[in-house]
């Protein structure tokens, strides 16, 4: 794991962009029992969104962040698992609030994300206004 991608040029709505991801995040949501959140944050110190995934009952932990952060013409997309040990632990962590509990289906959840965000950007060219 620990996809960073850059985008260059493209003059995109980073707001836009982050409720996007949300979307299709909150969207693929499989769980059973609803015990996830997802909410978008401005980042403090920089030009920026992060898209929170918290799962569990009593007290949520954030388990994914995806972060976009950047210029509308210069921004990077990449994922932050907290409290990270083991990548295949993490990778389950992540994908548990979406049904997911083996590593082959994390495996191709996570693709799918990847190609989301991938196929999103271009839509999204010079949606920036301001």
């Amino acid at each position: 794991m620990g996809k960073n991608l850059e985008i260059v040029g493209k003059n995109v709505d980073l707001k836009l962009l982050s409720d996007k991801i949300q979307r299709f995040l909150k969207d693929s949501n499989k769980s059973a029992f609803d015990y996830s959140t997802f909410k978008v944050e401005s980042l403090p110190d920089s030009n920026g969104f992060c898209i929170l995934i918290e799962y569990g009952m009593k007290n949520p932990t954030t388990n994914f962040a995806v972060v976009v952060e950047g210029e509308p013409n210069n921004f990077k997309i990449h994922e932050d698992i907290d409290k990270v040990e083991v990548a295949a632990v993490a990778a389950l962590n992540f994908f548990r609030p979406f049904g997911i509990a083996d590593i082959g289906n994390a495996s191709f959840f996570y693709q799918k994300f990847w190609k989301f965000v991938e196929t999103t950007v271009p839509l999204l060219e010079n949606s920036n206004k301001s």
